[in-house]
């Protein structure tokens, strides 16, 4: 059992700035000088890479084989429906978690005839049933224009939900699905931005940690997540070397 000796950090604290559904600012301080910098880009690269989001991952419409084939009585081409659908977010509502835990996928119908603007609201949950009050919030752009039904036809398409990390394009995705679906490039993380900046002082350091998120998971969630996976990593190797 090897003996701690470790160096005599601060005492810092954590001032909240902005703390809402899709923005937090936060001070971390106070910290031992020409340290900042480094906690700040190593915060800012675990969120990047390890924030777990909610994604649209593939596609099924009915009698379309792949992106490039027009949908009758639709203005727009399949291609561009695609890019849309890439668009829509879902909140990490706990019933979602739970489902993706144990399966790969969930699904969204959406059945409609027009003519029609068809929207994000218009997709209902299969696997799952939320009470009406419930369904309110569950997809965060519910006018998101997905497509134009410019005459009296039926237009069915169910889309497919992950949950992970990062981005995936189409390129590693094809494998994975039904000859029938179209892969969707997918950006799981719901982060939008984030930055970082250190204040410095005679004394010690200040950081200043800014995030935005897309509204599915609160920003202070991710920053809370992120330390978790950080502090996890760090007993790990503690254990380790032990």
């Amino acid at each position: 059992m090897m003996s701690s000796l470790s160096y005599p950090l601060l005492p810092s604290q954590l001032k909240e700035v902005i703390s809402d559904v899709s923005t937090f600012e936060c001070v971390f301080s106070p910290l031992e000088r020409n340290t900042a910098s480094i906690y700040g880009n190593l915060l800012r690269r675990m969120l990047l890479q390890y924030t777990i989001g909610v994604a649209p991952t593939h596609v099924h419409i009915n009698s379309i084989a792949h992106e490039f084939q027009p949908i009758p009585g639709v203005l727009e081409e399949t291609i561009e429906i695609t890019q849309r659908l890439q668009m829509l977010q879902l909140k990490m509502i706990p019933e979602i978690v739970m489902l993706l835990q144990t399966k790969s996928k969930i699904r969204f119908n959406l059945n409609v005839r027009g003519p029609l603007l068809v929207q994000a609201s218009h997709f209902t949950p299969v696997d799952f049933k939320l009470p009406a009050s419930n369904m309110t919030g569950l997809i965060i752009n519910p006018e998101l224009h997905i497509c134009t039904i410019n005459s009296y036809t039926a237009l069915q398409m169910d889309l497919f939900f992950g949950m992970g990390s990062g981005y995936t394009n189409t390129l590693h995705q094809t494998a994975y699905f039904h000859k029938d679906s179209i892969p969707l490039n997918v950006m799981y993380s719901p982060i939008t931005s984030i930055s970082y900046g250190v204040n410095t002082y005679a004394l010690y350091d200040e950081l200043v940690m800014h995030i935005r998120t897309n509204g599915s998971v609160s920003p202070k969630q991710c920053m809370f997540n992120a330390l978790c996976s950080l502090h996890t990593r760090i007993n790990q190797w503690r254990c380790l070397i032990q």
